[in-house]
């Protein structure tokens, strides 16, 4: 019976990639939220072992005479940015994307109102210059009425 109870507690418990998965969830609601992680928590642990060989009737024993263990931890630094530094971040975002689009508008505009001038320029010399063409044909087919009349 208590066997059973050890194998339900261990099927039902939460195995520690859970945990990891579950905290990296939070720190990036917290880098989402607003959170700047200068640099993450690390534990560096070191071990030490003091060892003493000696040889006895051409046996070599090895005899552990002390451990030290040492773990050195530093801290990651958090730094968060507030709410009101984000609206106003996004307020200057959003007045610099209006302005720019405003003057991009103004650009276009102007660039429009100088080809209008240039066409202008071009569509008066073509009106000319078809009058003109207009005028030879108009020419160029009374004097062949005029020929043909008078010429037979």
């Amino acid at each position: 019976m208590r066997y059973l109870i050890i194998i339900v507690l261990f099927n039902v418990a939460c195995s520690p990639q859970f945990h990891i998965n579950k905290a990296k969830r939070q720190t990036q609601k917290a880098i989402d939220k607003g959170a700047v992680i200068t640099h993450r928590a690390d534990t560096i642990r070191d071990t030490i072992i003091e060892v003493i060989e000696y040889t006895k009737n051409d046996t070599v024993f090895i005899e552990i005479t002390k451990t030290i263990e040492r773990v050195v931890t530093k801290k990651g630094e958090v730094r968060y940015i507030t709410r009101k530094d984000k609206r106003r971040e996004y307020r200057k975002e959003k007045k610099e994307s209006k302005r720019d689009f405003k003057l991009s508008i103004q650009d276009k505009k102007i660039e429009r109102t100088e080809a209008k001038a240039k066409n202008k320029n071009r569509s008066w010399w073509i009106v000319v210059f078809s009058i003109l063409i207009l005028l030879l044909i108009y020419i160029y087919f009374e004097a062949n009425k005029k020929i043909n009349r008078y010429g037979k």
